[in-house]
């Protein structure tokens, strides 16, 4: 398989380079993987989940020619992904379109590895295994966000221009309106570091305050009728994220145990006084944060997106820079192992709960499983209908909305 393939070819340099410690040709390879990964992402055909969606409706878009008297008023999606859309659908190529997308996204992210981890390819790897599909197959508008983002997020926590900040705000925001999130971070960051005593405490404080109020039956209750455009887009997708709210103790404990590897970090930072980086830190509580709201409301497991990478970097940086004193206590190292395996055990539940109320025996996985490409393009069947399925079960009406 394609995936396992390249995934050897990332572990060589992490084990060559972080962890054997030899050096030389860390360029070299740093090019290299991230040319591998941006060729996988590009080339893929009809794999993914809303990826297919979007290049399901390319051929309705508009062209350049077509901007000039075209509705943004009326569209469905944000006026910037159209306008990005309309210089792939002047020379019809989606295939260009996707290694455009695939090219920024991957860029993005390994140059925010590359500047914030101690371990380079060994976080490259730790991204490749648990971020990758989501972020390069799943999503394609808010993962461009999302590398905007990542960008933005440098010139304000290193060099410190809030100008550019927010004007690569505003840029995101004109491609998916979950970036307004990003609104927030230059607030975050006057916290200077993490603080595990307070995260925890409000935590605690939030998680029962929820069990009491059901927020999602607060915002229901709120009748919003819109017809068309961008604001029955924001209604739709509210309604769609609150009214498909799951309210069982599974789905909560689930959201809840996404937080335990970031406040395990948090507590081996806090028990022995580690001071490193302090930025990474104070987002790593927002994950912590938007991951209990998320168990009352779904919605605000979108704003994780946004800091999954940093929370990464985060993780893999405090066990990198502080092994030593880690490995040499007993209950750190347990500890330690224990923030690890959490870690890994929600991905994989993540990528491998079943499907089955759409199709039987289908797993979150067969999304990106098998993989197909250009050069050879195979539809799987499963996949083509349990992505018409989801679809239908989103409630989205776009038979309503002008393209």
């Amino acid at each position: 398989m394609i995936y396992l393939v390249l995934l050897l070819v990332l572990l060589v340099p992490a084990v060559k380079i972080d962890i054997l410690g030899k050096k030389g040709g860390e360029k070299v390879w740093y090019y290299c993987c991230l040319l591998s990964v941006v060729l996988l992402a590009g080339l893929r055909y009809r794999v993914g989940g809303d990826t297919i969606s979007y290049m399901d409706e390319f051929e309705q878009l508009p062209t350049l020619s077509d901007l000039a008297s075209f509705d943004f008023f009326r569209a469905y999606y944000m006026p910037g992904w159209y306008v990005l859309n309309a210089f792939f659908r002047s020379i019809d190529s989606f295939l260009c379109f996707q290694l455009f997308v695939a090219l920024v996204v991957n860029v993005a992210f390994f140059r925010f590895i590359r500047r914030y981890s101690a371990r380079v390819f060994i976080t490259i790897v730790a991204y490749y295994v648990v971020f990758f599909v989501f972020y390069n197959m799943e999503v394609m508008r808010e993962a461009l966000c999302v590398a905007i983002f990542l960008e933005a997020f440098w010139l304000l926590d290193r060099k410190k221009n809030y100008w550019a900040y927010f004007l690569l705000c505003a840029l995101a925001m004109t491609i998916h309106i979950s970036a307004v999130i990003m609104l927030i971070v230059p607030l975050i960051l006057l916290m200077k570091k993490d603080n595990f005593i307070a995260c925890s405490s409000v935590c605690l404080v939030m998680v029962l305050a929820l069990s009491v109020v059901r927020i999602d039956d607060v915002i229901m209750s709120v009748n919003i009728k819109i017809k068309g455009g961008f604001g029955y887009y924001v209604i739709d997708r509210l309604k769609y994220y609150i009214g498909n709210n799951p309210s069982n103790v599974k789905f909560m404990v689930s959201r809840y145990a996404y937080a335990l590897p970031f406040l395990g970090v948090m507590f081996l930072r806090w028990r022995y006084r580690f001071d490193n980086d302090n930025s990474l830190g104070v987002m790593a509580m927002m994950i912590v944060f938007f991951n209990c709201l998320s168990g009352s409301l779904k919605l605000f497991e979108r704003c994780n997106s946004y800091f999954d990478m940093i929370g990464l970097v985060f993780i893999v940086n405090t066990i990198a820079k502080n092994w030593r004193q880690l490995a040499d206590k007993c209950f750190a190292a347990v500890v330690t192992l224990c923030v690890i395996l959490c870690y890994i055990a929600n991905y994989a539940y993540f990528y491998t709960k079943g499907q089955d109320h759409l199709v039987a025996g289908f797993r979150f996985y067969n999304r990106y499983v098998p993989y197909s490409s250009y050069l050879n393009p195979q539809k799987d069947a499963d996949r083509e209908l349990y992505r018409q399925l989801e679809m239908n079960c989103n409630n989205a009406s776009k038979d309503e909305v002008r393209y």
